[in-house]
């Protein structure tokens, strides 16, 4: 019997943004923000965690955010991807995920990943359900039952 690869898919709220835009759509992340998406990136970098790609909603804040994790894991590029808007269906996003063959971080937005949480075992009715501050990072692992939670971190865990 030979030893497969983990394989990881890692949920992450984008980093904290400016409030002041001209459209939701172009906000983009405060400084602050950038710092602590670094540090939940080289985190997940210590973790010898390696992805395959990386998907953003599409909103300047998520592809910012998708951006520093990508530098961080040495991938060259980050994917615009449909179903990772804030109102979308969880339920879309729980099937493309069970059919995804790679390892995967997804960069989304509230309430959408909440509603994702709710749904992955092991979290489902959870007295203390899931919350994604902004930053916040969920990592599971794909085993031959399903989806497994890992850990979550906040930026707040990681303060340098």
């Amino acid at each position: 019997m030979h030893q497969t690869e983990l394989q990881y898919l890692i949920l992450v709220r984008h980093g904290r943004y400016q409030d002041h835009a001209y459209s939701d759509e172009s906000r983009v992340l405060t400084e602050t923000g950038r710092e602590e998406i670094r540090r939940v990136a080289k985190h997940i970098q210590n973790q010898g965690i390696q992805v395959s790609q990386i998907l953003h909603s599409g909103k300047k804040r998520a592809e910012q955010t998708a951006e520093i994790f990508a530098k961080s894991l040495n991938l060259e590029q980050v994917k615009e991807a449909p179903g990772l808007h804030p109102e979308d269906d969880p339920e879309e996003l729980i099937r493309t995920i069970e059919m995804e063959s790679e390892s995967t971080l997804i960069v989304s937005h509230l309430p959408l990943l909440d509603r994702v949480a709710e749904m992955v075992p092991g979290l489902t009715g959870s007295t203390d359900p899931v919350h994604f501050p902004q930053g916040g990072t969920l990592c599971l692992i794909r085993n031959e039952t399903g989806l497994k939670p890992q850990w979550m971190i906040t930026p707040e865990m990681l303060k340098a």
